[in-house]
C-alpha cells in the first residue's frame, strides 16, 4: 500500500512517504512542491494525508491542487485533510477571544488565521470551514465526504475525509 504525507514538515505518520518542499525538513523522502503537479503516476497512491498543509497553498490554487492530488489516488483511494477550522477561528476572532485555552497553555488565535510569519513555509494562504471544504471536495468529485472526530482532535482543527 502506497501512502503519501503531503507537506510533511515535522509531522510523520507511520507507513507514509513524506513529501515536502523543504529539503532540510526531517525525514523527508521526496522533495517536491505539493502545490505543483505531484511527481507520482496517475492512480498510483492508496491514501493521502495532508495535515496542516493545504492552508499553506494559495486559495486561488486550491482547486487545481486538489484535482492533482485526486489524480494520483487509486480508485476508492482515501484523502485525509487536516486544516485549522476557519469557522472556529473567525468566531473566536469576532468575539475577541484572542487565545485558545489548551488546558496546559494558552495560544494566540491569530496564527490559526495567518500562520507563522517567522517562517516562509508556515504562512497561511487559505482558510476553510467545514462547508467550504466539503463543497470543494464534492465539486472535484470526491465521494463519501465526512468530518472526522476522534479523542485527539482539537476543537479548532477541521479533519475531512473523502474517497476517489
Amino acid at each position: 500500500m502506497k501512502k503519501l504525507n503531503l507537506g510533511s514538515g515535522n509531522k510523520f505518520f507511520e507507513g507514509y512517504l513524506n513529501v515536502d518542499l523543504d529539503a532540510n525538513a526531517p525525514q523527508v523522502d521526496v522533495v517536491a512542491d505539493i502545490s505543483q503537479t505531484l511527481p507520482f503516476a496517475d492512480e498510483s497512491i492508496d491514501a493521502i494525508m495532508a495535515s496542516h498543509s493545504l492552508e499553506h497553498i494559495s486559495y486561488v490554487q486550491t482547486k487545481e491542487v486538489l484535482v492533482d492530488w485526486k489524480r494520483v489516488l487509486k480508485q476508492d483511494g482515501v484523502i485525509d485533510i487536516k486544516v485549522p477550522d476557519g469557522r472556529f477561528a473567525m468566531e473566536a476572532y469576532l468575539k475577541g477571544s484572542w487565545c485558545i485555552d489548551y488546558g496546559f497553555k494558552e495560544r494566540n488565535i491569530l496564527p490559526m488565521l495567518y500562520g507563522n510569519h517567522g517562517d516562509i513555509y508556515q504562512l497561511h494562504r487559505a482558510l476553510f470551514s467545514y462547508q467550504s471544504l466539503w463543497n470543494l471536495l464534492n465539486e472535484i468529485g470526491f465521494k463519501d465526504i465526512s468530518r472526522i472526530y476522534d479523542n485527539g482532535t482539537p476543537e479548532h482543527e477541521l479533519w475531512m475525509r473523502g474517497f476517489k
